[in-house]
């Protein structure tokens, strides 16, 4: 897992501690490396929203781009 971590934070520009909580998350949810990147994602967007947190992930993954709550 620490490979996975060091390469999440080189791609994604996130602390090592931001990267090793997405893997975590998406391990708990039985999600891969996409569902970490969405968690990344939803985690550093700034944006009032009426999505829950997991509402946010879930659409990173469906879209890029986050798609509209």
């Amino acid at each position: 897992m620490k490979e996975q971590i060091l390469n999440l934070s080189k791609e994604s520009g996130c602390s090592i501690f931001m990267c090793k909580e997405a893997l975590e998350y998406a391990a708990s949810k039985n999600g891969g490396i996409d569902m970490a990147v969405a968690y990344l994602k939803a985690k550093t967007l700034a944006v009032k929203t009426h999505c829950s947190f997991e509402e946010r992930v879930i659409r990173f993954m469906e879209a890029p781009d986050g798609g509209a709550c």
